[in-house]
């Protein structure tokens, strides 16, 4: 609103102005509700990337074929390491 000089124009001095009207607790009012909304939310997250990741880690290993690289030395090859299938 034209005219109107805002209570709170930036954070420090906000801070500094909510501390020294309220007290020092009422930077914190709201903070337990707070993570008792969000916790239940990060727990129903976590189980469902555990979960979709098992899912996939199952089908990468039933996809894909295994293949098994032995590194071994041999005098035939140029290099030291030789690859055997």
């Amino acid at each position: 609103m034209p005219g109107v000089v805002p209570k709170y124009n930036w954070t420090y001095p906000a801070i500094l102005t909510i501390a020294r009207e309220e007290g020092v607790a009422a930077l914190y009012k709201g903070f337990v509700p707070k993570v008792l909304r969000l916790a239940p939310g990060g727990g129903v997250l976590l189980l469902v990337v555990e979960f979709t990741l098992g899912i996939f880690r199952k089908g990468a290993k039933r996809l894909s074929p295994r293949v098994d690289v032995n590194l071994s030395v041999s005098s035939s090859s140029r290099s030291p390491l030789y690859l055997e299938r």
